[in-house]
């Protein structure tokens, strides 16, 4: 998906394994970034992004046919980062100056970690536990958080914790089978 052409961001749609694209825009509105897409349990696909207006800015669409419709479900959300997850049990998380979660698709929103601007990359295993990765050093250190680090919670947010990872930054990470994986 995307590609930028005079300051706006298209999503693209391949139905037959890429050997054709289509460009479906009914629903959305002219897009200035797309900051993430994820797919619900249910098969359901989102996109936050950022518009190009003054009226809606950040924003949150959802398709249920394949990308043929979208419907903004969320508009005006907090400044926005780079990151967006759906847990396997549908809980919505984003990165803004703080980490949002909704349990309602996406129609109403909860502070779960405050100040967050150190965090750069969210991730979900399939328990549903949330990790962040830490990679800003002067804002990470003033929280409390040090560089090279990973947070995590297994309680929807509600508690977190570190993970010490020997002052690397990573770049992307996973985990998988209780092991992670990351890439400075």
């Amino acid at each position: 998906f995307g590609d930028t052409y005079n300051n706006e961001t298209k999503i693209y749609v391949s139905t037959d394994n890429g050997i054709t694209w289509k460009n479906p825009t009914n629903g959305l509105p002219q897009i200035f970034q797309i900051l993430g897409i994820e797919k619900d349990s249910d098969g359901r696909i989102y996109l936050l992004g950022i518009a190009n207006s003054n009226n809606i800015k950040g924003f949150i669409s959802k398709t249920t046919n394949g990308g043929n419709y979208w419907e903004i479900i969320s508009i005006n959300l907090e400044f926005l980062r780079r990151d967006f997850i759906i847990t396997p049990n549908n809980i919505f998380y984003y990165i803004a100056k703080d980490i949002y979660k909704s349990e309602d698709f996406g129609n109403n929103w909860t502070i779960v970690f405050n100040n967050a601007y150190s965090i750069s990359k969210l991730y979900t295993d399939n328990k549903g536990y949330i990790y962040g990765s830490l990679d800003y050093p002067n804002i990470a250190s003033d929280s409390g958080y040090a560089r090279g680090s990973l947070i995590y919670s297994s309680d929807k947010g509600s508690n977190w914790e570190i993970i010490g990872i020997g002052g690397l930054k990573a770049n992307d990470f996973m985990v998988s089978n209780n092991v992670c994986y990351i890439a400075t």
